[in-house]
């Protein structure tokens, strides 16, 4: 590393060789140099590895791990005769690694549009905030372009200036894409590994939690997310069914009753719509 990072990209991957230079690339491409992209490949079956490991000989903020067991008691999954740790275990691993005081996360599908990171760290630095978030686009599955051709004002969704955990049990407004934390406030806080979907959810109520603060939200369209059709094996949000009962769970472990549960449940479901028709 030529400097110490500021910002660590957090990028767990799963057979993502057809994406995953161009999110890689979305983030070497932001006007703010101290950083690294940690990539996670988790057991991929396809060129993933291969990529990532070109892309890091020409440019040493980008590192390489491959996830090698559950980290925090969770059982490695089998997938097509391979086993991977799965998205929450594989980014714990790469925070093993991170160097930088600010942790940011990215998957290996979607995008950060040019200019996120400058400014993003400077709302982060301005606000004093453990953990901000901001707006972001819906691009389809199928988009084949860069990070600069992404059109900021189709499909966009907004995000509100604050969130307490009340109100993020209500609405997670914060996508994983935008999310970022400062570690010299909060410590390196992990995804809960026996949480298989929605974990990212149950990573913001804990951090909340830590922070005793809101998360701030800069309502800017600084990424872009990939949208999987419904029932897509490779994605986790695809089925509605599997993500309330997981929902359910995340709110239970956060510590809501089951009145106060069913009655944020009941929330999510009408935002949760709304979002769709994005």
């Amino acid at each position: 590393m030529p400097t110490q990072p500021t910002v660590s990209v957090i990028m767990p991957a799963h057979n993502a060789a057809g994406t995953v230079q161009a999110a890689i690339d979305s983030v070497l491409a932001q006007d703010f140099g101290p950083l690294e992209v940690i990539v996670a490949d988790d057991a991929s079956s396809d060129g993933t590895a291969g990529i990532v490991r070109r892309i890091a000989r020409r440019d040493g903020r980008v590192r390489l791990v491959a996830t090698h067991g559950a980290t925090t008691g969770a059982t490695r999954q089998s997938r097509a005769g391979r086993s991977n740790v799965g998205a929450a275990g594989a980014r714990n691993q790469a925070q093993h690694a991170a160097m930088g005081r600010f942790i940011a996360f990215l998957d290996s599908d979607d995008l950060w549009l040019p200019g996120k990171l400058q400014r993003q760290l400077a709302f982060q630095r301005g606000t004093h905030a453990a953990l901000t978030y901001t707006g972001y686009v819906r691009i389809p599955e199928a988009y084949a372009g860069g990070a600069a051709g992404v059109d900021r004002s189709r499909r966009r969704v907004h995000v509100p200036r604050s969130r307490t955990a009340a109100q993020l049990r209500r609405h997670n407004v914060i996508g994983c894409l935008t999310a970022m934390y400062d570690r010299a406030q909060l410590g390196t806080r992990y995804f809960p590994e026996d949480v298989t979907v929605n974990e990212d959810f149950a990573l913001w109520l804990d951090l909340l939690a830590a922070s005793r603060a809101p998360a701030r939200g800069l309502d800017e369209p600084l990424a872009a997310y990939r949208v999987h059709p419904a029932g897509a094996s490779n994605h986790l949000s695809a089925n509605l069914t599997r993500d309330v009962l997981w929902d359910w769970r995340v709110l239970r472990r956060a510590g809501a009753g089951r009145l106060a549960a069913a009655a944020d449940l009941a929330q999510i479901l009408v935002t949760g719509a709304l979002k769709r028709r994005i």
